[in-house]
């Protein structure tokens, strides 16, 4: 969690809603590194574990800058 936390000063929604977004990413990895991140994360209903494009392309920037 240190190595993810973006702190803004004086918008405390905005400051909220980077960390629950942080959290949400951070959840939807799994602990070995071994595993791709789902579209839907790990709790979706849909698409039954398939794994799509828009991982590389929204969710791994955020992992390469706060987990090299």
């Amino acid at each position: 969690w240190d190595d993810t936390d973006v702190e803004i000063e004086g918008d405390q929604a905005l400051q909220q809603g980077m960390r629950f977004n942080a959290l949400q990413l951070l959840q939807s990895t799994g602990r070995d590194g071994q595993t791709n991140i789902a579209a839907k994360g790990l709790s979706g209903e849909y698409y039954e574990g398939h794994y799509f494009w828009d991982t590389e392309t929204y969710i791994i920037p955020f992992f390469l800058y706060s987990q090299p």
